[in-house]
């Protein structure tokens, strides 16, 4: 349902990943720099390799745009 080709629809994505990785990885107790850091590290490493990926669906949806001679 959306149109990777222009930034409107990149955005609409980055926001809906955003809200999956806070969901997957949750919760930290802020008191527990432990569990701090392990959130972080699953909200980078899960946003990371998502952003990678829609970066990959972007461009196979961008046109291609040959020179003319």
């Amino acid at each position: 349902d959306l149109d990777l080709s222009n930034e409107a629809g990149r955005e609409t994505l980055a926001g809906r990943i955003a809200g999956a990785v806070r969901q997957v990885c949750g919760t930290a107790d802020t008191r527990n720099l432990r569990d701090m850091a392990d959130r972080n590290r699953c909200r980078a490493e899960a946003r990371d390799g998502a952003m990678a990926f829609a970066a990959q669906l972007a461009a196979k949806s961008t046109p291609q745009r040959v020179a003319a001679r």
